[in-house]
């Protein structure tokens, strides 16, 4: 048995306030017709001391606890939401909440926690900005506007990065979807190492490289 966050959310208010009457609604209805909770009469519903037992019970049944409050699962990260019962994916918190993707250039080690390694090309990492922030060995930041030159960047050509120092850490800046750029602004406002950027040379560009802290 299965059950949406929405059916999730009106078990739980029908064990917390045991309403006797509600409006029939799509979600009322559902549970009336799916798994016989309450009594439908007119345009409303009525609910019984049976009905919040079987409320009660079907929320046990996929391992949730009917005492918990409505909003804990918007209120934690996926894995809180996880053992709280349902789905991860009722987290407010995205999956990469607060994670960077990072790789070194072409020929350089990858140096974070301690360790040193090589990446294949076109490979990079997805790692929690505030621990890079404190075991970066990289000689600096180095942010990249596009994601495909930022996968390729063992590509590139022609490009005098020598300020950049002898190994920078390249750093997706990050989109909607994906790794976001607010974790990108938090590991350079940790971090103490000189910040650079590679951004389209067009004002949306210099817009959001003027916009990142310390840039040099």
């Amino acid at each position: 048995m299965t059950l949406d966050k929405q059916e999730v959310d009106y078990l739980l208010r029908l064990c917390q306030q045991r309403p006797p009457k509600r409006r029939l609604g799509a979600v009322a209805k559902r549970l009336q017709r799916e798994h016989q909770v309450g009594t439908k009469r007119g345009a409303g519903i009525l609910y019984t001391s049976d009905d919040f037992k079987r409320a009660s019970s079907l929320l046990q049944l996929i391992g949730i606890d009917p005492t918990t409050p409505v909003s804990a699962w918007s209120e934690s990260g996926r894995a809180e939401a996880a053992a709280l019962g349902g789905s991860e994916k009722w987290s407010a918190a995205a999956v990469h909440a607060g994670m960077v993707a990072v790789k070194a250039l072409a020929g350089k080690m990858l140096l974070v926690d301690g360790l040193e390694f090589r990446l294949p090309p076109g490979a990079h990492l997805e790692l929690d900005a505030k621990n890079m922030a404190n075991e970066c060995g990289h000689t600096s930041l180095l942010v990249v506007e596009n994601f495909e030159a930022f996968r390729y960047c063992h590509r590139w050509q022609g490009l005098d990065l020598t300020r950049c120092g002898e190994n920078p850490l390249v750093i997706y800046r990050g989109d909607p979807s994906g790794v976001r750029a607010d974790a990108v602004t938090e590991l350079i406002n940790l971090s103490a190492k000189l910040v650079f950027a590679a951004f389209d040379l067009d004002p949306a560009g210099l817009g959001m490289a003027m916009r990142l802290p310390r840039l040099d």
